[in-house]
């Protein structure tokens, strides 16, 4: 069965309907989000009806790797996250799908004005 990893920067993704996504609160502290940006991912998770597993993401993915699952996720461009998915990628729990668009993430994202999420939050709101 094929499952679908939504992370912070692939959102847009997580209307379909074999999409999940790993609640990890030690990865999240460990990046230092505003109040504000965990809101607004959480927001956009409880809009979109995705399924949300508590935990830590590489036991989490190991976990849905031995129930026959193959995951697709998408690459990051935040350091931290991209070096857990390449790291997740490394010990053949996910497989990284360059076809998968992110949405109306990847143009936002590419734009180096953004650096501060209300600068993003400011830009995005309106989309969703």
């Amino acid at each position: 069965m094929h499952k679908l990893w939504v992370h912070d920067e692939s959102l847009g993704l997580a209307t379909r309907s074999n999409a999940f996504f790993i609640m990890d609160w030690v990865f999240f502290n460990a990046r230092a989000w505003s109040a504000k940006r965990v809101y607004f991912v959480l927001s956009v998770l409880r809009n979109s009806g995705v399924e949300i597993i508590q935990g830590n993401t590489l036991d989490v993915l190991g976990d849905l790797n031995r129930s026959n699952h193959d995951i697709r996720v998408t690459q990051a461009k935040d350091p931290y996250l991209a070096k857990l998915v390449s790291k997740a990628s490394s010990q053949h729990l996910v497989e990284i799908d360059s076809s998968l668009n992110p949405q109306w993430l990847e143009p936002v994202w590419q734009d180096k004005d953004l650096k501060r999420f209300s600068r993003f939050w400011n830009r995005v709101r309106k989309q969703l």
